[in-house]
């Protein structure tokens, strides 16, 4: 057998033998040349040469760096009576010679990248992330995760496990759509606008042995608003030399804002028990009605302009205008109304309890279990008590996975949500780490798909979720979440 450097092995067949066994010699091509002269393929008594462009174009196929010859493929050689040289090979990639040296090059940056990346990182830890985010990307699963923060959405006996101080904001934005809808009679423009945001902030710590944490969380929700722009009606006074013009907007309109201020405690009962307490002192409010309001601009011009010649009116008008009064004025309010169909607002104090137990070492099992608003089941419209119970499992240090099962009280169904996320933390050179998430959640009305992704560099997080209702609606109207937090 004859061989070069590194490179394809060729193995030449017997066309006479029929179970496909080797009965020739090989050799083996380089990669990065392939010599103008190559060597003469001995088969038997037969000699055939191998042609330096095998195929096509000068092409050849690499399949997982080992290409063999076999009978009745006409891709190579020249072909005597009886014989027959061909590649069959795993990878089915059809190359130009000239690539074949950047893909190796290419594979051993790839390889130095690997070896790089595991020298640097050599162990998996939890990253902490945002709690609205985290839950949020596992599809709502948290009850049962037992190193969850809970210090807004979460279960509060998860308190007990944070680490050092932490601030977080996040901002949620859902249902960002914008349609034009047809005008009508005397409008120059009709659209619908609906936006839902949700900012929050929290702070959280263990003071002797107790996880505490303070929140706030607005959530703004304009559920359907539709402006409208009528048409510009204008009047010129010949004698006062003044230009007055009147256009109507009209804004329908339709609000629901629910924010809160929250305090939240987590203790441990027993070294594999906590338990937990939210108090929410909460306030929401829902307007539905039309504001009327008009815009009013006028300019007075001098009196030596003509007024017979457009060319000289139409500029002394513009000069004069008085745009900022106007602006000021539209956004008084002047001269506008308002026709409220609802005005309904409410506060009150409501209550989470929240418990935690890990019963397993082996995988890490936790469950866990929730009472939500237990003593404010109304709060304007209808927010009625819900049980919560779930179970958290940390197979290895990079994997966490949780199961729900949620049951309002009012509602006949039973809400399943199921997500899981893997992490990766670096400690050499800086300190960083990647996270992932993704989860599904059941609902009555709708199922939802979650997927999520967190960054880590020193005490520094950086979140992204996005919540895709499975109903084939726009993506606009999917949420998309932000959170940024901070470790010291």
């Amino acid at each position: 057998m004859m061989r070069w450097k590194s490179g394809l092995r060729l193995k030449t067949q017997d066309s006479r033998n029929g179970n496909g066994s080797a009965s020739g010699h090989g050799v083996v091509l380089p990669y990065h040349q392939i010599p103008p002269n190559p060597p003469l393929l001995k088969w038997g008594t037969k000699r055939s040469t191998i042609n330096p462009l095998l195929t096509k174009g000068g092409t050849y196929i690499l399949q997982s760096f080992s290409v063999s010859c076999r009978p009745g493929n006409h891709i190579l050689g020249e072909r005597r009576p009886g014989e027959s040289l061909g590649f069959d090979t795993s990878l089915s990639l059809l190359l130009n010679r000239r690539w074949v040296a950047k893909l190796c090059s290419v594979l051993r940056l790839a390889s130095c990248v690997l070896c790089l990346l595991f020298l640097l990182c050599p162990a998996f830890s939890p990253v902490l992330a945002n709690e609205s985010l985290r839950i949020a990307g596992m599809g709502g699963a948290f009850v049962g995760l037992y190193n969850t923060e809970g210090a807004i959405f979460g279960n509060p006996a998860g308190l007990i496990s944070i680490q050092d101080n932490n601030l977080s904001l996040a901002l949620s934005a859902q249902d960002m759509y914008y349609e034009g809808l047809p005008s009508g009679e005397g409008e120059q423009l009709n659209t619908l606008i609906s936006f839902r945001l949700k900012p929050s902030v929290y702070y959280s710590r263990v003071i002797k042995g107790v996880g505490v944490s303070l929140g706030y969380v607005d959530d703004l929700d304009n559920r359907s608003s539709i402006f409208k722009v009528g048409e510009t009606l204008a009047e010129y006074s010949v004698d006062e030399r003044k230009l007055a013009t009147e256009t109507n907007t009209v804004l329908e309109y339709d609000f629901f804002r629910d924010k809160a201020g929250i305090l939240s405690l987590g203790y441990p009962i027993k070294p594999e028990v906590a338990v937990g307490l939210r108090l929410k002192y909460r306030q929401r409010s829902d307007k539905v009605g039309t504001i009327y309001r008009p815009l009013r601009l006028s300019a007075v011009h001098g009196e030596g302009v003509n007024r017979n010649d457009a060319t000289k009116l139409l500029p002394a008008i513009m000069d004069n205008l008085d745009i900022g009064d106007a602006v000021d004025k539209f956004k008084a309010g002047e001269d506008s109304y308002e026709e409220v169909v609802t005005d309904l607002s409410g506060s009150g104090l409501d209550v989470d309890l929240g418990v935690q137990a890990k019963i397993s070492d082996t995988g890490n099992i936790s469950v866990g279990f929730m009472l939500d608003h237990l003593i404010q089941r109304r709060i304007i419209n209808a927010q009625p008590s819900s049980i919560r119970i779930g179970v958290g499992a940390v197979p290895t240090d990079w994997l966490v996975a949780g199961f729900d099962l949620q049951k309002v009280l009012a509602d006949g169904g039973l809400n399943v949500n199921l997500g899981w996320e893997v992490h990766y933390e670096w400690q050499r050179w800086f300190s960083g780490g990647i996270t992932i998430r993704n989860g599904f959640t059941h609902e009555s009305s709708k199922d939802k798909l979650s997927v999520g992704i967190g960054l880590t560099l020193g005490g520094s997080h950086w979140d992204y979720t996005l919540v895709k209702p499975l109903d084939g609606s726009h993506i606009g109207r999917a949420t998309h979440m932000f959170s940024s937090t901070t470790r010291f």
